[in-house]
């Protein structure tokens, strides 16, 4: 009896293993990551107003770039 027990037990388990771990490793591999866009958008007291996001995002971020001032 314990036996079988043990043995439904160890399969039990398994299976349950496979359920989680085959579709995670049937994943196809994901494509390189995107590096971050950056884009002048518009111009300020002489500065560029730059508009930067990550890829894969609806966020963005702005800022100033005066490099030309100096």
């Amino acid at each position: 009896m314990r036996n079988i027990y043990t043995w439904g037990l160890v399969t039990g388990f398994g299976l349950g293993c496979l359920y989680f771990l085959v579709p995670i490793l049937i994943q196809s591999p994901q494509e390189g990551v995107e590096s971050p866009r950056f884009e002048v958008v518009d111009n300020y007291k002489g500065c560029d107003v730059v508009r930067w996001g990550p890829s894969g995002y609806a966020e963005y971020k702005f800022f100033l770039d005066c490099r030309s001032l100096k």
